[in-house]
This record gives structure tokens, C-alpha cells and sequence, in this order.
């Protein structure tokens, strides 16, 4: 009988995830290990601690650390506007406001995320200049900060999906699924076509990105008649897969 239902139950999970063969395998390993984590748990980010109370939270990891680092030594934050698009836990909106930032402003679809959000800004003691909104992409910030922002960030999920796809991932696996999968590449075409109008006069659009991606975001710069130049790039993870801190600018 139990080598039925784990029979049957395998079954269910194939049916359930019919897009699996469009999914990146190591996406859906990482996946599986933060749903199974214990929460709350912490992690520190460049001598910062960060709480993750949900499952369905992305946590700040190497990657955050490098974005963070760089836009401090760039001197990209200190009495700036800052904004991060799929903000997460706010790990770097925190980091930049205790870096100096005038205000920061952070952006998420998940409610997870801002719930996670707003803990790690109590946490922080971090009280005023600030904003989160739960939404997608740059929408929830029109029109308040239009051609407000000096610094528009976003760390860009690691592969497109289709919507079709999307939606053949198991109902749980969705939420937390999004910090992974960008859906028809809403959200970094929603930052090429949309981010633009919420800078400032020196305004400056800098994103995330992954050697397996990097080719995905250039495409769709050349799309839209942007350029994309690499900043800087290490392997984070010593695994081969160059990480990478991009500039989105408009072409001259």
C-alpha cells in the first residue's frame, strides 16, 4: 500500500508540473531546499543580518553581497534615491539606507517578500525615507516617483518562462518560483520600457545577471535599442557560471 501511494503520489507531481521539462533543473533543486528550510532563519549579508520568516521569501545570498559592495565603493548610494524592483527581503535598500541613501524604496510582488521586508526594516531600526509596495515591476511606483530615482536596481531572474508554463508548477512552488522565473520577461522588459521614466536627470539603471542569461538580457537590449554594458563579473560560486553587474542605457 505505501509503495502505491508513493507511486501515486509521483504520478500527481509529474501531471502537476507539466512544464518541468522547461525548468531549470538547478532552479527547481534550489527551490525545493528553501521550501523545505526551517523559518525563521538568518543570513548575513556584508556584516548585515537579515531574518527570512517565510518560505516563500528570496533570501539574500553571495550575489546580494556583490551588488551591495559594488554600489557602495562606486559611491552609488550615499544621498541618493535608491530603488530595488523584486526587492525581496530589502536586503539592499537596508544596506544602502545605512550606507548613507536620502530614501529608499522597494518594490515585490510577493507579499511575502514585504512582509519579510518590513520586519528587516524593524530590525534595522529604520523608520523613515522609506517605501515598500507590493506589486509588479516599476508599476507600483508610477507616478510618485516619476523622474525621481537616482539609482533603479533589480536582480533579473534566472530564465524566461512562458505563462502556460508558469502555471503548470505545483500552486506552492509558485511564489517563492517567481524570484527564478520571469514570466514572457515581464519584468526586465517592464525595466527597459518603463524604468527609464523614473529617473532622475543623472539617474542610472544597474541589474544582476548570470553568463546563462547574460545573452537573454543583450537580446532584448538590442530589441529595445539599449545598451548593455558588463561592470563587473566574478564567480561567486566558483562553479564556472559568471555573475555579472549590468548597466541598462539608452542609446545615444
Amino acid at each position: 500500500m505505501l509503495k502505491f501511494l508513493k507511486y501515486y503520489f509521483y504520478i500527481i507531481i509529474l501531471l502537476s508540473t507539466k512544464s518541468m521539462a522547461s525548468l531549470n533543473p538547478e532552479a527547481e533543486r534550489y527551490i525545493s531546499s528553501m521550501i523545505n528550510k526551517h523559518v525563521p532563519y538568518q543570513v548575513s549579508v556584508l556584516n548585515n543580518n537579515f531574518i527570512i520568516n517565510n518560505v516563500n521569501a528570496y533570501p539574500p545570498g553571495k550575489l546580494t553581497a556583490m551588488f551591495a559592495k559594488f554600489l557602495i565603493d562606486n559611491n552609488l548610494v550615499k544621498n541618493k534615491v535608491f530603488a530595488d524592483i523584486g526587492s525581496g527581503c530589502f536586503a539592499l535598500g537596508i544596506i544602502a539606507a545605512k550606507n548613507g541613501a536620502r530614501t529608499i524604496i522597494g518594490s515585490d510582488i510577493s507579499e511575502h517578500a514585504i512582509q519579510c521586508a518590513k520586519d528587516n526594516l524593524i530590525l534595522h531600526g529604520i523608520t523613515k525615507n522609506m517605501y515598500l509596495f507590493n506589486g509588479e515591476g516599476v508599476l507600483p511606483l508610477l507616478p510618485k516617483f516619476l523622474g525621481k530615482i537616482d539609482i533603479l536596481v533589480s536582480g533579473v531572474p534566472w530564465d524566461n518562462l512562458s505563462k502556460n508554463e508558469f502555471n503548470g508548477i505545483i500552486p506552492a512552488r509558485q511564489s517563492i518560483s517567481r524570484a527564478f522565473y520571469d514570466v514572457d520577461n515581464a519584468l526586465i522588459k517592464d525595466i527597459m520600457l518603463q524604468g527609464f521614466n523614473l529617473l532622475s536627470n543623472q539617474g542610472r539603471i544597474f541589474i544582476t545577471s548570470s553568463l546563462r542569461k547574460i545573452q537573454r538580457i543583450e537580446q532584448l537590449c538590442s530589441e529595445y535599442q539599449l545598451n548593455c554594458k558588463i561592470l563587473k563579473g566574478e564567480d561567486i560560486h566558483n562553479d564556472g557560471n559568471t555573475h555579472y553587474i549590468l548597466e541598462i542605457t539608452r542609446i545615444k
